[in-house]
């Protein structure tokens, strides 16, 4: 598992993007120290990043976070398992061709781990 930090861009045709801007840390050494969650306590947009419904990692995510209450876009990236296309935006936007991507205004992780989203978006 990854956390990265990022910035957004919006490309031709509305389609929501990211962009990485600083170097891949290991999700695992800031959540041990605390500071991913902390930063991340105040985050004002959840956005799920994925497959279709052809995705039973990213139908995962988003179920856990309905059956929380918290808001989220969704984004759909990869139209099928074999959209070589979708697959592509999604490693040039996030460094990573794994789905569901957990994104806040600030960081995003790529996992459909409910312990680990409840700690990246500080829930108990």
């Amino acid at each position: 598992m990854i956390l990265c930090t990022y910035a957004s861009r919006q490309p031709e045709g509305g389609e929501v993007m990211k962009a990485i801007v600083i170097a891949v840390v290991t999700a695992a050494l800031l959540f041990v120290s605390g500071r991913a969650a902390s930063a991340e306590c105040n985050y004002a947009k959840v956005y799920v990043v994925g497959g279709g419904n052809w995705c039973p990692y990213c139908k995962s995510a988003r179920r856990f976070l309905e059956k929380r209450g918290i808001p989220y876009e969704y984004v759909n990236v990869v139209s099928d398992f074999y959209d070589k296309a979708g697959w592509q935006r999604l490693y040039e936007a996030f460094g990573s061709r794994s789905v569901p991507i957990i994104a806040t205004t600030r960081y995003y992780i790529a996992t459909a781990d409910e312990s680990v989203i409840k700690r990246f978006l500080c829930l108990r």
